[in-house]
């Protein structure tokens, strides 16, 4: 007599999970690609990404008929997460986390069979423990940002770059320099912050006075979106610097005229020209 295993899945549980696993996949494509990627837009792109769990109902499709509607479904994902800034290269970066985390799933369900564990067409359903997902979720970004960082390392750039900001409907550009000594980075959003000459900043939003003076920071924080002071160490001492976020921001090298939207906030230093970035937002 041959037993056959009953095992019953919630449509319920399935899109939360991967609604949950989507939203983690591309917050670690944006970590890995230095790329925006608004709260709001993720959750987006996120709860469209994990109707495609449903094929988990479908007989077992054909690894290339697979792989061929999950690019379909995929590159709709990315976009609405990262609008127009995206790249092909951030669609492949997508793919291959995607592929890892699966990947990943599939090894775990050859090897140790979990009770309520499903994988089926490139779609998991787990009837998971929310402690255990945490603790898996936390280790996955850990593992992320350590490669992240070590690829930072070994970056080594040069070049002629402008730095050209937009803010509203007014857009600037300035010369720039790749200083890996800029390690200026707001502890609030984790974003890095490059340097910006104020002469050029004036083009773009309204300057008045001295911005270390309380009364001219407050004027100018009511014009600039995420206006704040964070502190800032140099060799000659220690301040604050203002920083605002700007709607978008593009490194633009010269020689070739590669253009690369980066996810950054706008320091402003009155006393000097130009910006400086560090290289680590060119990778």
């Amino acid at each position: 007599m041959k037993l056959v295993m009953v095992m019953y899945i919630y449509v319920d549980v399935l899109l939360i999970l991967n609604l949950y696993v989507n939203y983690f996949l591309l917050l670690a494509t944006g970590r890995l690609m230095h790329l925006p990627c608004g709260r709001k837009r993720c959750i987006a792109a996120a709860a469209v990404g994990s109707l495609c769990a449903l094929t988990i109902f479908l007989p077992p499709m054909h690894w290339a008929l697979c792989t061929l509607l999950r690019f379909a479904m995929g590159v709709p994902v990315v976009w609405i997460c990262f609008g127009r800034r995206m790249r092909l290269r951030d669609v492949v970066c997508f793919f291959v986390v995607s592929m890892g985390f699966g990947g990943a799933m599939l090894a775990v369900s050859l090897w140790r069979r979990p009770v309520g564990m499903a994988f089926n067409n490139a779609s998991l359903y787990l009837d998971f423990s929310p402690a255990c997902l945490l603790i898996c979720t936390v280790a996955a970004y850990a593992l992320t940002c350590g490669i992240r960082f070590l690829v930072d390392r070994s970056t080594m750039t040069q070049g002629h770059y402008r730095v050209v900001i937009r803010y509203g409907p007014r857009v600037i550009g300035m010369e720039a320099l790749a200083d890996s000594g800029n390690l200026l980075m707001d502890r609030l959003s984790g974003k890095p912050v490059i340097l910006c000459g104020g002469a050029e900043l004036e083009q773009l939003v309204q300057l008045e006075g001295n911005l270390t003076d309380p009364a001219a920071y407050a004027a100018m924080a009511m014009h600039c979106k995420g206006m704040r002071l964070i502190p800032c160490a140099t060799v000659t001492g220690s301040g604050v610097v203002p920083v605002f976020a700007p709607d978008e921001v593009l490194i633009c090298e010269a020689c070739s005229g590669a253009r690369k939207p980066v996810d950054a906030l706008i320091g402003i230093q009155q006393e000097r020209d130009g910006a400086i970035f560090n290289p680590k937002l060119l990778i």
